[in-house]
């Protein structure tokens, strides 16, 4: 009985140290890793984050992201639109309470959603490409074919006006031409129309 046991042992380690490694793509990585480990594409815009900078960043935090903020903020629970020192073109970051709430792509950026649109895309594309997950409301100050088109990913969206912290969604600001004039990426704030005013 104690050979059986032993001999089952050694079967079991011998088994374990022989399982197959997972293979490695051309490029070194390991293949069989999980798309979800991968980190943010820095180019990519999601209701998440942009690259290194992610929604939910403190103040203090920001000091690593594309060398840091261009103007540190005098007062940093303070509502406002900040600018990185690095960051590529056309992106800003909309802080209150000291946190980074939603990602700004302005009429500079050349970069893109997650599903591939940013400033300068046709609004029509894009509701389009979301469907019936889209939310279209006409501008608040200029005249059609201005639009803004949310969509939101997570959270209570229920309601006129979405109050859930959680939430996470994109808006797209269309302009007068039908071409996305700005895109907001983030919380709740992505509803303000006029930033902090």
């Amino acid at each position: 009985m104690r050979m059986l046991a032993l001999s089952s042992c050694v079967v079991m380690a011998l088994a374990a140290c022989q399982q197959a490694e997972a293979p490695a793509s051309a490029d070194g990585t390991d293949a069989a890793a999980p798309a979800a480990t991968v980190t943010a594409e820095a180019n990519v815009l999601t209701p998440e984050g942009l690259g290194p900078l992610r929604i939910g960043m403190m103040v203090p935090q920001l000091a690593t992201v594309w060398g840091g903020l261009r103007v540190q903020p005098t007062d940093v629970m303070a509502c406002q639109i900040v600018e990185f020192a690095d960051a590529p073109p056309g992106v800003k970051a909309f802080l209150n309470g000291g946190e980074v709430r939603h990602i700004i792509l302005d009429r500079f950026s050349t970069l893109k959603t997650d599903r591939g649109f940013g400033p300068g895309d046709d609004g029509a594309a894009i509701k389009a490409d979301y469907g019936a997950a889209a939310t279209v409301a006409p501008a608040k100050y200029d005249p059609p074919p201005a639009e803004e088109i949310m969509v939101w990913s997570n959270g209570d969206t229920s309601g006129a006006y979405i109050e859930d912290l959680t939430a996470r969604g994109t808006r797209y600001n269309v302009g007068g031409d039908g071409k996305v004039a700005t895109v907001m990426a983030g919380g709740p704030t992505i509803q303000l129309v006029e930033g902090c005013g």
